[in-house]
Order: structure tokens, then sequence, then C-alpha cells
């Protein structure tokens, strides 16, 4: 017989469906002989029609229907009509847990009354010698008055098909069992490790279940996250929940819930009653009972001399701590973006999530993904997205695109435009739903609501002055801020945000971040540092520990890394010193290794005929030496230019000499010989402001470079090498513009420019600039000429370009088109230093390869170094 809502179970009438679960459906009915509302719960047919499952049902139905408790739902009896059998129970109005936490965590004065309840609940069936075996969110109910009714006492050990002690199929979260009938599915996140592994379960099953739905109401995460029951159950098996994230006054008591080994973990229900009955008494209350303990003389001396005795042990005791945890984190199939002036990567404040701004499939999005889960999702409607950052709550994403700062819930929905920002460095979300961000590079901070409106100004700069990576601290009336006074050296300051006055904390340092430990965390030179650091005063320790090594960090002082508030770290690591390898590779992809060794190559230059390779080598962020390749012979050299930090090297129309940036500790452009036989003359004067040397005009007499301009960003200059060689402004504005190149007849400049919102690629006469000519049509960046001139190549992410081009009788260009794409390097500065060049004959590239060919985006995740800090700090 078929039970459905308008059919009749004997005295029962059915009326509708009201839940649907791996034990069976159960539905609402009427008992018309008692006139009373009931649930039903058709009992799978596998166990109606065997007949000996179904007498060991039913032995098991009539001691489960001897629990008589307020708090467990009853069961009234076992009924068979026409062929179905069906458990007939109290039928529980209200809400289940699990749809109460869907609305997010419970404060504790919510929580604690209700698991009271259930603890009461589980003591009573363990009287009877029941033990639940499936206690989850979704098998409690809360009444509308607030009173807590656990459902399903026993049923998971009643249906299931066999009763053998010792095996898996006892668990109804058992994932190995699941083609059986009565096994319950996706409830592998409150399983006891005894469980998990088929052994016997007793009380203490329900002890840790109990524990780990109680963690989930006070949390609002799973204590064992994970994508699949098997990654739930390695987790269980192995890892430790964030004990972080609980309140204090719970905490000890989940421990001792969550003890995977069931010999330490609390034996009685009525154990875990009494401590959530001490932890909501009142404190007075607990005073006025010890008061009225009549203390003895001899008793208080004892105590003093457990005191005396505890002071003089205490310093050399030692707290148990947990080792630092650090481990890989990768988003599979996703290829970084070529870097901008900003972040890549965020991480949720729980420190459960990371964001990270990538390629995939040759689109550039935001992508997420869970730490307890392998895969990583794409935000939809993050197209171009870079520069994330995480609401206080974690619900929320704001990120920056096409020249604005945007949002998106975390879980999915519309993205929404807060403002304008059109040439952004970073933004910070505060606790009052306020969002300070940097919109333009070069300008103040600006502050506006996270559900958008009029953005206004904060902070303002001084000629020269950069302010990027903003941060609040708590209480959202101040704001951790970078103060660049120049395109190199950085400090970290601290902003109030009613009267705008700066203090200055850290020497040297950007990117700072506080976390609720009382530690500041900042980037100096690729180095993370924490430093104690009280937010009331606004006063830092004087001694920092390194924390994490190696960390990836743009030209502008950017840093790849984040940190959740429970002191979970994720950075990139430092590209610079990766193998690589030069390749060649023709229109259609198809690649040949050039250098058969691996080195950390960058910038590969050809030299006009084609023979030989100007090129970086790294030696880290801020290290890097010029070196010569012959391709014919296989001979890599190093170019004798002692000038410090060396750049950006280009080839004269005569192969007989290079140009390049060196700093010294200022910067200056140099020309020196190719064979180095000769010192390396200056062609610049020392300046403040980095520069790079970009193109030559075909005569070699005139330089274009770019150079940064407190005042305008990026900009294109020319230097005529004879004569005074005073340097002249070729294309000055408000926007980056960078990384020239000529023409082979040095009559049109092409360069990239951020105006727009983000890197795109022009076009425009030279010497005299004119008309103006937009090449690429969904950016770009690194223009790059071929030797016929009638063709120009650019990079978009991870794709190579090609755009033809005609001069004559009048300039015009054809669509872009992509000729190849893959993992290959690009510019991870904000100038326009290519990573590729073009053979003369205009059919092979020479491009730069990582040795890591998988493509997959690889982040550093390092856990509990808050340990290791209090561990090395001096005052320790």
């Amino acid at each position: 017989m078929v039970v459905q809502p308008g059919v009749r179970l004997g005295r029962y009438q059915i009326e509708a469906l009201i839940g649907r679960g791996g034990m069976g459906e159960v539905y609402r009915a009427r008992d018309t002989t008692l006139d009373r509302a009931v649930a039903i719960k058709a009992l799978p047919e596998s166990l109606a029609t065997n007949r000996e499952r179904l007498a060991r049902f039913e032995r098991e139905a009539r001691l489960l229907a001897s629990l008589n408790h307020p708090h467990i739902a009853t069961i009234h009896g076992l009924e068979r009509n026409d062929g179905a059998s069906f458990l007939v129970m109290e039928l529980v109005l209200g809400e289940t847990l699990a749809e109460r936490l869907s609305r997010g965590p419970m404060p504790l004065e919510e929580a604690l009354p209700l698991f009271r309840q259930m603890a009461e609940a589980l003591e009573a069936a363990h009287g009877k010698g029941v033990v639940h075996r499936d206690l989850k969110p979704s098998n409690v109910k809360v009444t509308p008055e607030g009173n807590v009714k656990v459902l399903d006492f026993g049923l998971a050990k009643a249906l299931d098909d066999d009763s053998r002690e010792g095996e898996l199929s006892e668990s109804p979260t058992n994932t190995y069992g699941a083609t059986r009938a009565g096994v319950v599915l996706g409830t592998a996140s409150y399983m006891s490790p005894e469980q998990a592994r088929g052994k016997r379960v007793d009380e203490r099953t329900d002890i840790w279940a109990l524990g780990a739905v109680m963690y989930e109401a006070l949390t609002g995460k799973k204590a064992f996250p994970g994508e699949t029951a098997s990654d739930v159950i390695a987790a269980i098996l192995k890892n430790e929940p964030h004990w972080e994230l609980v309140p204090g006054a719970t905490r000890t008591l989940l421990r001792r819930c969550l003890q995977k080994d069931p010999t330490r973990r609390l034996h009685d229900a009525a154990d875990v009653r009494i401590e959530i009955e001490e932890a909501t008494t009142p404190p007075e209350a607990t005073v006025r009972k010890r008061s009225v303990i009549p203390w003895a003389p001899w008793a208080i001396a004892i105590a003093a001399l457990g005191v005396a005795a505890l002071s003089l042990w205490a310093p050399w005791r030692e707290a148990p701590s947990r080792p630092v945890v650090r481990t890989r984190l990768d988003f599979p199939d996703v290829v970084p973006a070529p870097a901008r002036a900003m972040k890549a990567l965020a991480i949720s404040p729980d420190g459960s999530r990371v964001v990270y701004a990538g390629i995939r499939a040759g689109e550039s999005k935001l992508f997420l993904r869970e730490l307890s889960g392998h895969e990583a999702s794409a935000i939809p409607g993050t197209e171009g997205g870079y520069g994330p950052f995480f609401s206080p709550n974690g619900k929320w994403l704001a990120f920056f695109a096409g020249g604005q700062l945007k949002k998106v819930r975390t879980e999915g929905g519309p993205v929404q435009v807060i403002s304008s920002a059109p040439s952004p460095s970073g933004g910070t979300w505060g606790e009052r739903d306020v969002i300070v961000y940097q919109g333009a590079r070069y300008a103040g901070l600006s502050r506006v609501s996270a559900n958008g409106g009029a953005a206004e100004p904060l902070t303002r700069t001084e000629p020269g002055e950069d302010q990027p990576s903003p941060r609040f601290l708590p209480g959202g009336r101040a704001v951790l801020m970078v103060s660049r006074p120049n395109s190199v050296d950085s400090v970290i300051q601290v902003v109030d945000l009613e009267t705008s006055t700066r203090r200055t904390l850290v020497e040297g340092g950007d990117s700072p971040i506080y976390l609720a430990s009382g530690h500041l965390v900042y980037n100096q030179r690729g180095t993370l540092f924490a430093v104690p650091f009280d937010p009331r005063t606004q006063e830092a320790g004087a001694q920092a520990v390194a924390i994490a090594e190696g960390v990836f960090v743009h030209v502008n002082n950017h840093s790849q890394y984040d940190v959740a508030q429970d002191g979970t770290l994720v950075y990139l690591r430092d590209d610079f010193l990766r193998e690589r390898q030069l390749v060649s590779v023709d229109r259609m992809g198809t690649v040949n290794p050039i250098t058969p060794e691996r080195r950390p190559y960058g910038v590969p230059r050809l030299s006009p005929d084609g023979q030989r390779l100007a090129l970086l080598l790294y030696e880290g962020m801020r290290a890097r030496t010029i070196w010569l390749y012959e391709i014919g012979r296989d001979s890599l050299t190093r170019l004798p230019f002692e000038r410090g930090l060396t750049s950006s090297p280009i080839w004269a129309p005569d192969g007989r000499s290079l140009a390049f940036l060196a700093r010294l500790p200022e910067f200056q452009l140099f020309r020196g010989p190719a064979d180095g036989g000769q010192e390396a003359e200056p062609l610049t004067e020392p300046s403040s402001y980095v520069m790079y040397a970009d193109a030559w005009t075909p005569d070699g007499g005139t330089l274009v470079y770019s150079q940064f301009d407190p005042s305008t960003g990026y900009d294109l200059w020319t230097l005529a090498l004879d004569g005074e060689r005073k340097p002249s402004p070729w294309l000055r504005a408000r926007f980056n513009e960078r990384g020239g190149e000529l023409s082979p007849d040095g009559r049109f400049l092409a360069y990239m420019s951020d105006e727009s919102g983000q890197d795109e690629i022009y076009i425009q006469p030279f010497p005299d600039s004119g008309a103006r000519w937009k090449i690429s049509t969904n950016g770009g960046t690194e223009p790059c000429w071929a030797r016929s001139g009638r063709e120009l190549f650019y990079r978009e992410e991870d794709k190579m370009m090609s755009v033809g081009i005609e001069t004559r009788p009048a300039f015009s260009a054809t669509k872009p088109i992509v000729l190849f794409s893959g993992r290959y390097e690009t510019s991870f500065l904000v100038t326009g230093n290519r990573f590729y060049d073009v053979f003369p004959d205009g059919e092979h590239f020479i491009m730069v390869r990582s040795e890591d060919s998988s493509g997959a985006t690889e982040l550093n995740l390092v856990q509990n170094w808050g340990e290791e800090v209090e561990r090395l700090s001096p005052t320790k």
C-alpha cells in the first residue's frame, strides 16, 4: 500500500508529507479515534517485507516506546495496515535546529538552555540503555515555547538491516553501506571516530555528536567540515576543530565532548548537563553558594600553601602548545592573472575560505575555495576582479573591477556596485558597514557605505605620497594604512577616522593587519613579521618576530598575503626565484625548448640579429643581474654591470650596447657595451622615482622610457642622447602610461595605459603625439611590434594576441585575434617589462615557462604560528 496524503491507514488519516530522510518518510496524520494530531513514519519496504527484520524492529520499538521524557518525542506504537508498516509518533510543532542554524550561529544565552535540555534527553535515554546513534540538528526540534524535542531516538539501530556489532552498519551516517535500506546519508559530520572506524558504539558516541552539534550552533561552522563524506570522515579521524572560534565559557566542555579517544571523552550525559548548568549559573550565585561553605582554619592554611607552591612552580611550567602547521593550498586549473598593483588573495575572517584572483579556461575571475574542500569555484559576476576583501562577518566579498568598487555575497547572488574606483590600491570593510579604500593611486583614502552612495575623502596626500593597503582596527574608529612618500619607501601608520590625524607605527613596513590575538602583522622586504600591538593605546612592541619568509611582493610593495582573525595565514611565495625555462613557441602554440637549464630567468630581449638574448636572472625580489645568452652556442655569460639592482635591459639598434635601469640607491638609466668590455655610462640624473628603459629610435639617437611621477603616475619620456641629454615628457596624464614600444620605422609608439580602469594597448604617432588608436578590446599588456611593422602583439591574460596594422595611406588596425595561450610568465610588475620577445621571422616567440607546468595556483597556508611568536618573544 502506498502511503500518501489522503490515504487512511486504519484509524489514521494521512494529511500531508512533512519530512523525508534515509529512515523513511514522515507524514502529519489525524488519529480519528483519539482526535489528536500525530506523526506517521512509513517504514522502508525492505524492512516491512522481511519478517526477521520486522520482528527485531518490533522488539526495538517496544524499548523505544518506553522512553517517557519531556524532551524526547514519544513513540505511540507500531502499526500495520494493508501490507504497510508504520510508526505512530508524537507530532512536534516548531522548527528543527538545522532550520534555526541556517540563519546563523546562536548566542550563548539562546544555545545553552537548549543544549541543557538535549543533555537531559540523552541522560534519560542512556539510563534505559538506548543510544541515539544519529544525533544531528535535523533530529532536534525546538517548539514555539522554546522546548527541545529530540526525534528518532534509537531508530538508527532499529531500522538497520544488520544488527551485528562492530560494523559500520550500526551508524546511519555510514557511507560505505549507502545502498542498503534504512541507511541515512549526509550526517557524517556528527559521526564519532569509533563509528567511522566501524567499532562498537555506546553512550559516548552520543556525547560526541552532542558536542559536534553544539560546536556548530555556537560557531556557525561544522566542527569537521568536508566536501564529501570521505573528506568529513578523514577530518574526524585526523583533524581538530578551530577551538579559537568557540566561546571561552564552553570551550573546555566541547573539548571533553570531542575527544577522539572515547576513554578520554565525557562518559555520561549528566556530566554534560551539569557543566552546562554551571555555565548558565550567574557568577553572583556561584559566589553565594561557595560563601556558605564552613571553611575550617586548617583548610584555609592548606589552600594558602597550595597557592604558594603554585606560584613557585608556574614560571617553569610549560603550557601545552600546538605545532606550527605549514601546508600548500591548491587552486586547481587556476593560473595567476597578470600582476596588478593590488592583492590577488583574501582569507575570510574566520579562516574557513580563501578567494584568489586568477584565470581558468582563459577567463579572469575571483575563485573561492573552502579550506575544508579541494575544489575552487568561480564567483559569478567577478570577471576581471582583483583586490578582494571580506566583510567582517564573511558573508560579503568586496573587490575592484572595471574602475569600480563592487560587492557580492559569498554564497552567491548578483554583483552590486558600491562606488567608483578608477585606479584603486586596496580597501577594507569595517564593523559598521563602512568601507575605506584608495580609489585612485597617489590619492588619499576615501570612505563609503558598503550599501553604496557617494564616497567622501578621508585623508589627503602630500606630493608624491601613495596610501595603499588600508585595514580597519577593532571598533571601526581607526585604520591602519601605509604611507609611501615615493615609489619605494614606506611606513605603517594609524589614522583616526574622526580627526584624520596620523601616527607612525613601523618604519619600512607595508600591508599591515591587526589580529585579535594582539598582534600587528606586516611585510618588510618579503618577510612577514608579527609584533605585539595594543589598538587602544596604538602602541606597537619594540621587537618583531618573523613568521614567514619569501612572500611575494609587487614592486609597489603590495604583499600577497592575508591573515584571518584566528591566525590562519595564507600567502603567495616569492615567484622571482622560481625555476624557469626559455622556450620557442610558434603561432599554433607548438613549444620547443631553447635553454636546457632551468633558472630564474626574466625579461628576455632578442638582439637585432636574433642570435643573442639579454635577460635577467633573479636572486630575489630586490636582487637581479643582466646576463647574455648566445642561442646557437648555448652560452650564458653575466655582464659585469656592477651597478646595484639592475632591470629592463633593451638593445640598441646596432646590437652593440644595452640600456638598463640601476638603483644606486637612487634610480638611474645607464648604457653599457654588450660585450661587457667597458664601464657603463649614466644616461639620466639620479632620481628618487623609478624609471624603465622601453625603446630606442631606429637611428639610436633617442631613448624612450617610462618614469614614475608622484602626481601623474607613470609617464612616457624621451631622452636625446646627443648634446645636453635633457629628458622631455612625451605623454603625461593622470593615469599610468608605460611600456612604450616603437614601430620598426620609428613612426608610431605603442604603449599600455590604465585610464579605462584596466590596462589597454594604445598607439600614437611618434615623435609628434596626435591622434590615438585603442588597439586592445578586452584589456592588454606588454605590447611588441613584429619586425615587419605590420603586426602588433600583446598579452591578454594568458593569451598571445595579434593585431594587423596598416600605416599607409592612413593608420588602420584589424580586430585582435588569439594566436595561442598557455602557462607562460607575464610581467609581474606594474611597468611594461615584457616577459617575451618575437624572433625576426615574426613566426616564433621566445617565452618564459615556469618549471611548474600544472597551471594550478599554489598558496602557502600557515596555522598556529601565534604559539611560535609567543615562544620566540623576547619577553618570554
